[in-house]
């Protein structure tokens, strides 16, 4: 609906879990992981098909560089590289600008 009102605007979906690929075709981006550090090392679906920069993940609770490293690797192989890693966790994610910003 929001396309047919003007094509540029940006849709980003946040399921707060996976998805069908199929749901690339409604969205400009889609939140696909949100969830802890230490969750996203057993998280594998992987979204190969779909242009890595369309395909996001939200990663809390990365509490050291080695964490932040560790996590931005893992969401590469699942073909995210639209990243965002914090060391904050629960309300704090959103209140806080990761200290890593200055890393990516």
């Amino acid at each position: 609906y929001i396309k047919s009102k003007n094509p540029n605007y940006l849709v980003v979906l946040n399921p707060g879990t996976s998805v069908p690929n199929s749901y690339f075709n409604i969205s400009d981006k889609i939140i696909v992981y949100e969830d802890t550090f230490q969750n996203f090392l057993n998280y594998n679906n992987s979204y190969s098909q779909e242009p890595s920069s369309d395909v996001c993940i939200i990663v809390t609770d990365a509490t050291t560089q080695n964490d932040f490293y560790t996590a931005m690797a893992h969401g590469f192989s699942i073909n995210s590289s639209c990243q965002y890693i914090t060391n904050y966790s629960g309300t704090n994610t959103y209140y806080f600008i990761s200290n890593y910003l200055s890393l990516y």
